[in-house]
Formats: structure tokens, C-alpha cells, sequence
């Protein structure tokens, strides 16, 4: 096998705005510099999502919609998308066939080991095999990972608590922690260019405490939780702002939710931002009050730039905010705490600028892009190696 011109097909649900499209980004741009050819292939993303499938570099592959490889289930839709991944694989030969997100990973793994491809990887961007669904769908889901991990050479993970669930719950023979890579120039700037015009820019007025939210407007990411806590807080002495960035299925009812709670004046929806530096720079505390999480780049990013967090203690979440050090960590679904929490961080300014600086630590233990990429081809190469020698046996 020619190692010098090998061919990744990279198969993913959708590429809406979020950890697993950016975290395939570097995979798709920087993989050629290590001798693979890489062809992505994704469904489309729900129309409120934002899609990042024209602004995905390929250099020296392609992009491929795959038909009925998005977000929203049906025996129609996915018997369409197994048929347009078997022309792919059967046209582009690939030698890797590495998949993402639920949905691509069933169905790409299914397919890729039914056609033989040498070497099948999955990538968990975080999960929902706990706490997540009803106990009956949890444990199907479990039942259906533990089998499609059979079909699967290598299940890559961003983190240890990832890593420790899987292994716990008997998914994956082989299961490698690879965590994400950032631009770390790119990060380093976010802290750099925070401008005192931003406030005004956006309508928050001086003097008051702004929160950020940032992610997909949907259940699990439980900013009805953050509206609560916010509610507690409006006979306090202490009333934040509160910037939301993002857009999802739940944007409508949450909206309502806000003006039931009395919040019209406090809480902005402000959509997708392909630029968040403008809502870094007027924001004192970022809150993520996920049920679930993976790996959010939302909390890297705010606290690159100086930025404390107050989260809940989900995911890898733990492993990234040190608790009472960078930002604090709470309960998820408990508004009260999160609520305590809020009010004893803003309104104490020694506290807020102390989370501040130590916060910008983060970029001490990012990984660089460029490392990811070169630990996950290096993997690439022994995979193959592994089934070079298993065929020569």
C-alpha cells in the first residue's frame, strides 16, 4: 500500500456552528501536509443551524453533500444517504473511512465495512448515551454503539471523562484520546482586541453586569435554566445583561419564555455571530448551563480572551474550568445555584478581574491544530501498517 498517497473519506451529520464541525476544520485544511487525500462528505444542516459546508478547506480533496444525511431521521432519508456513501466510497477508494457525529457514524461505518475499507475510525464529540434520553433509549443507543464499535478499528475521544464513559459502558475495542486543536494565534487575539466601544455597539448599557451564552438554541444546551436563574435575580441588588449568540430549534420558546419571565429588557437574542470578538469584548462572565456538553469550544474561546466562566459540571467541562480559580462550576438544571453563583461573581469586581486573568491560562493547555492533525494521521499510518502486516501474515 502506497502510504504516500492515502485517501481519508471524512463523513459527518451535518457541518452546522459548533465543537465537531470546528473540530474537523484543521483534519480537512492541514491533513494533505501529511501525504492524505481527503474527500468530506455531510448532509445539510436544519435551516436555523448555520452551515459551514462552503467554508470547509479541502485542499487537494472535495466536498460532497450526501443526501439524506441530515439531522432529522426517516427510513427514506437514510436508505437515499447509504446509497449516495456506497458511490462514494466505491468512486473515491478511500483507505481510511473516519466518521462523526451520531447519525454519519452509524450509517458511514455500516456502509465502509460492508465495502471493505482497510481502516474505520469514529470520532465521540461527547455523547448522549446517559442522562440524556429515557432509560429505554439510552440503553438502546449503548446496545447500538457497543455493536457499530465492533465494525470500528480505532474510537477517538476529545477527553478523559469521554474516554472513562466509554470504556465503562464497553464501547470501543480501542479507544485513543485525541483532543481537539485550536489556532492558538487566533486565540491569543481574542484577548488582544477587546474594545470599550462594544457595550455601545450592541445596546447594553454601561454599568451593568453582561453575561454571555453562546451555542445552539436547543434543550441540552438549558439556557431556560440561565432565564430562570436570571428571573431569581431581578429584585437583587445585582440585574446583568444577557447576550445570547446562537440560533436553534428552541429560539422561539425560549424568546417567550424570557418575556414571561419579565426579561424583555435584559436578554438580547442576537442569532449566529461569524464574528463573536464584538460580544467577547462587552461580556464579564460566560454561562454554560448544559445538561450535556462535549468538549465546548465556547468556554476555550471566552476565556482566551480574559473571560471567566460559570458552568454547569457536565462533558469535559470540569476538565477545563478550574473550579473557583478560572470560573466556577455548578449543577446543571439547578437555577438556584446557578442564580447564587451569577450574584456573588458580578458583584464583586476584585473577583470577576481575578477569574479574568487567571482565565487566560487556558492557552497554556490548548493543543496546537497542527499537533492534533500529526497525532491523528500518525494514527492513520499505523492503522494501515497494523493491516498491511495482518494481510502479509
Amino acid at each position: 500500500m502506497n502510504h504516500d498517497a492515502c485517501r481519508v473519506l471524512r463523513v459527518i451529520t451535518r457541518l452546522n456552528i459548533g465543537g465537531p464541525a470546528n473540530e474537523i476544520r484543521p483534519l480537512c485544511r492541514l491533513a494533505s501536509d501529511h501525504g492524505f487525500q481527503t474527500v468530506l462528505a455531510a448532509g445539510n444542516a436544519d435551516t436555523n443551524e448555520g452551515d459551514l459546508f462552503d467554508s470547509m478547506e479541502v485542499p487537494g480533496g472535495g466536498k460532497v453533500r450526501i443526501r439524506g444525511l441530515g439531522r432529522s431521521p426517516g427510513v427514506w432519508t437514510e436508505m437515499k444517504a447509504i446509497a449516495s456513501l456506497r458511490g462514494l466510497i466505491r468512486d473515491f477508494r478511500p483507505h481510511v473511512v473516519h466518521t462523526h457525529t451520531s447519525k454519519a457514524g452509524a450509517l458511514g461505518r455500516l456502509v465502509a465495512r460492508v465495502l471493505r475499507v482497510p481502516v474505520i475510525c469514529h470520532t465521540f464529540h461527547g455523547h448522549v448515551l446517559e442522562g440524556y434520553f429515557s432509560p429505554l433509549v439510552s440503553a438502546t443507543l449503548v446496545r447500538t454503539e457497543s455493536l457499530l464499535a465492533r465494525l470500528t478499528d480505532v474510537v477517538f475521544v476529545l477527553g478523559p471523562r469521554n474516554r472513562a464513559d466509554l470504556i465503562r459502558l464497553g464501547i470501543g475495542r480501542r479507544v485513543e484520546m485525541i483532543p481537539p486543536g485550536f489556532d492558538l494565534k487566533r486565540l491569543r487575539a481574542l484577548g488582544q482586541e477587546r474594545a470599550p466601544d462594544c457595550r455601545k455597539h450592541l445596546g447594553v448599557p454601561d454599568g451593568s453586569p453582561v453575561l454571555l451564552a453562546l451555542g445552539r438554541l436547543a434543550s441540552v444546551k438549558g439556557i431556560d435554566v440561565l432565564l430562570e436563574a436570571l428571573e431569581r435575580l431581578k429584585c437583587q441588588d445585582v440585574r446583568p445583561h444577557l447576550l445570547v449568540v446562537g440560533d436553534g430549534p428552541r429560539r422561539s420558546s425560549l424568546e417567550a419564555l424570557a418575556d414571561d419571565l419579565g426579561l424583555q429588557t435584559r436578554v438580547r437574542f442576537l442569532g449566529w455571530k461569524a464574528d463573536i470578538r464584538e460580544v467577547l469584548g462587552a461580556a464579564d462572565l460566560l454561562v454554560l448551563p448544559s445538561r450535556n456538553e462535549g468538549y465546548p469550544h465556547a468556554v476555550i474561546e471566552a476565556m482566551a480572551a480574559g473571560i471567566p466562566v460559570i458552568a454547569s459540571a457536565v462533558g469535559e467541562v470540569p476538565e477545563l474550568v478550574e473550579d473557583g480559580a478560572t470560573g466556577f462550576l455548578v449543577p446543571p438544571d439547578d437555577p438556584d445555584a446557578l442564580a447564587s453563583r451569577i450574584r456573588s461573581v458580578v458583584s464583586d469586581p476584585d473577583i470577576l478581574n481575578a477569574l479574568g486573568k487567571a482565565a487566560t491560562g487556558i492557552l497554556s493547555r490548548c493543543h496546537r491544530e497542527e499537533d492534533m492533525v500529526a497525532r491523528t494521521c500518525a494514527m492513520y499510518r499505523g492503522l494501515l501498517a497494523e493491516k498491511e502486516r495482518e494481510m502479509e501474515a
